[in-house]
């Protein structure tokens, strides 16, 4: 069977430059970096991967609000029967430095 692919979100790292006292967070597509939540005055903002192989960029939301986003995704990518070929390089994104 093949494997799933999982959207995870983890702390990314302290970044000095950053005054707003919010953590960032990077977003991960089967352990593959794909983009970089970031707090923006009203809420976070940044792009999630869909099945479809486009980016989902749900506006200015609580981190909650991004999680509850993400299970949506991870269901559909278990649901979709093509998910299994779709990488975040496939989606143009650049590989974590």
């Amino acid at each position: 069977m093949p494997r799933t692919l999982s959207i995870v979100l983890k702390p990314a790292r302290a970044q000095h430059n950053i005054p707003s006292g919010q953590a960032s967070y990077d977003v991960y597509l089967n352990g593959v970096f794909f983009d970089q939540l970031y707090y923006n005055l009203r809420g976070y903002r940044g792009y999630l991967p869909t099945p479809e192989g486009k980016s989902l960029d749900i506006g200015e939301k609580s981190l909650s609000a991004y999680k509850k986003e993400i299970a949506n995704l991870n269901r559909e990518f278990a649901a979709h029967p093509q998910g299994s070929s779709i990488t975040a390089t496939a989606l143009g994104r650049k590989a974590a430095s």
